[in-house]
């Protein structure tokens, strides 16, 4: 395999982002001629050159000029489109194309712990590590989560495990990759803005699996009816987790307000779920699946609770910012899909004003009408999909316009009242407006502290 030297081999990272920086830097360690190229100019990447180890060739402003021809081989960050023209000269002219997470992956011999899903992959992921932690063990929590598992590789601290939260755009660029442990842990309409139907995006997720074989294990979200279906390879160990089932002989379920983990067959009490500081059933299912991940690795049951009860969530996933004059207002700019926004509405119990909108991705907005319709007294909609969601509502449900997050955070207050709450749950990805979903979340703090400091000069 071209990897087991690559020495003197030139290789070509594609995409400077945060991955494209490490991946590039790992094949410098590993003796590569490298060279980075980007369809942004310089002045466009910030202080990111200034990380990049061994003075590589850039190619910035676009890909003209390049000759393919030179190259070995391609690295590609997963912010670039798998069908972008540069990336289909690439393969065209039979250069092997691949994403950072499987460039990294090749480099290590340590346990690796992979979660997808459409959605709760953050969560569940941070919550393994938590657990891990809480039992002992020596983790590295990265991949999709932000930190590059490149960066583990360069920096060659020891660990137990390797955490890695993966997106289908990993997937993309990923033929060899081979966890220890994976799970896929939903499947719902998400990123058809960039690949072709849902059948190529639950391919992609499947990827996860592929390569794992006797001694491997899975976990299977019983629940989930695409997962349920899924072919799985005949040697894995299966593993599952559900709400709804408690015949579950090894994994993790939920029966009453109780939450269990099963041992052949044999159940030990987890928690209640009044225990857990992170509210609604997606969390449960969040839980769940980290805490079956958790025990497959021999973490005690009292280590998991332990890890469980005191995870406070995730910032920018139902995160609470404040209460002001009786109205509470929740940061869930990471619901950047249809299914994370149904999820996060139907877990809140209290009347709901949603802000909603941003750059559409192509999905069907149908069950965000249904879980409004149910929930939500008013919608306040942002961004260029406003219209196109608009069209999904329900007539029967208070609409508005606003032309900034800031606008919509505003209209969420005048319009709320005591006891109610005003969620930013976008359904759509941040592009439009914002450079990320962090960034749309650090607007909707700002916007919320500048209502509370307003509210106490007029007092």
């Amino acid at each position: 395999m071209l990897l087991d030297n690559l020495k003197d081999k030139r290789v070509i990272v594609v995409g400077f982002g945060r991955s494209g920086v490490s991946a590039a830097n790992l094949l410098y360690s590993r003796g590569a001629v490298v060279s980075v190229t980007d369809s942004r100019g310089e002045g466009d990447l910030g202080s990111g050159l200034s990380l990049l180890k061994g003075n590589p060739k850039l190619f910035l402003g676009g890909h003209d000029g390049i000759d393919i021809s030179l190259f070995n081989l391609a690295v590609v960050s997963p912010g670039v489109p798998w069908d972008s023209e540069f990336l289909v000269s690439l393969r065209d002219a039979g250069i092997k194309v691949i994403s950072e997470l499987e460039l990294a992956s090749y480099y290590t011999d340590k346990p690796i712990i992979a979660i997808t899903g459409t959605n709760g992959k953050t969560t569940t992921s941070t919550l393994v590590r938590d657990m891990l932690v809480a039992g002992g063990k020596r983790v590295f929590l990265g991949g999709n989560i932000g930190v590059p598992l490149s960066e583990y590789i360069i920096g060659g601290e020891e660990v137990d495990y390797l955490v890695c939260e993966v997106s289908t755009f990993q997937m993309e660029g990923a033929d060899l990759f081979h966890p220890y442990i994976s799970t896929i842990l939903n499947i719902t309409e998400d990123h058809l803005d960039r690949h072709a139907d849902m059948d190529e995006y639950i391919t992609l997720k499947k990827r996860v699996y592929l390569n794992q074989g006797e001694g491997d294990f899975f976990l299977l979200n019983l629940d989930d009816p695409i997962v349920s279906s899924l072919d799985t390879p005949p040697f894995v160990t299966k593993h599952s987790f559900s709400r709804t089932t408690t015949t579950i002989a090894n994994g993790a379920f939920q029966s009453g307000d109780e939450l269990f983990l099963s041992d052949g067959g044999v159940p030990h009490t987890l928690c209640n779920i009044e225990k857990l500081k992170i509210k609604g059933v997606h969390n449960v299912e969040n839980v769940l699946a980290a805490a079956a991940i958790a025990y497959i690795c021999g973490v005690s049951v009292e280590d998991i609770r332990r890890a469980a009860v005191s995870f406070k969530g995730i910032k920018n996933r139902m995160e609470f910012v404040d209460a002001i004059d009786g109205i509470t207002f929740i940061n869930d700019s990471k619901g950047t899909n249809v299914g994370a926004a149904v999820r996060s509405i139907e877990s809140i119990d209290t009347p709901l004003i949603l802000i909603a909108g941003g750059k559409d991705k192509g999905g069907d907005y149908t069950p965000l009408k249904e879980a409004i319709e149910r929930k939500v007294k008013e919608v306040v909609l942002i961004g260029e999909a406003s219209d196109r969601i608009s069209s999904f509502l329900p007539k029967t449900v208070s609409q508005t316009m606003a032309s900034s997050l800031q606008e919509a955070v505003e209209i969420g207050y005048k319009r709320g009242k005591e006891g109610d709450t005003v969620l930013l749950s976008p359904a759509c990805s941040s592009f439009d407006m914002f450079k990320s979903y962090e960034d749309r979340g650090n607007h909707f703090r700002e916007a919320v502290k500048a209502i509370r400091e307003g509210r106490g000069n007029n007092e």
